[in-house]
């Protein structure tokens, strides 16, 4: 006999693939959205480059450690990972990236402070 998805375990593994997919496309948009590459992401997640691949894929299912770590690395909730895209998604993202995009210049003028300072001397 074919499988039947009506039954309870059918519902289950349509749902679980389900939350793979939109944890998925949350974590390529994210990481879009801040300009990493997987392996920039590994980095910041401490994580190998190989299991964010994977994750993206759907082919593997992080730890919750590893879903705290990635929430970390992007600086949001970790429900935030597993809503489904719409605006919520939509405004951390770009707060995320903002808030990156903020730190690299701050960086950049205390860096550029510090050299004409010691120049002068």
């Amino acid at each position: 006999m074919g499988e039947n998805n009506s039954t309870p375990m059918g519902v289950y593994m349509a749902d679980k693939d389900k939350v793979r997919e939109i944890l998925a496309a949350n974590i390529k948009r994210y990481r879009a959205s801040f300009g990493y590459s997987q392996m920039k992401l590994a980095e910041i997640a401490d994580l190998s480059t190989s299991l964010i691949a994977s994750i993206e894929t759907c082919n593997k299912f992080p730890s919750s450690k590893s879903i705290d770590k990635l929430s970390q690395a992007f600086g949001i909730e970790t429900y935030l990972l597993f809503k489904e895209e719409g605006s919520v998604i939509d405004k951390s993202a770009k707060l995320g990236a903002l808030k990156e995009e903020l730190k690299s210049e701050i960086t950049d003028k205390i860096e550029s402070s510090f050299r004409n300072f010691f120049q002068e001397k």
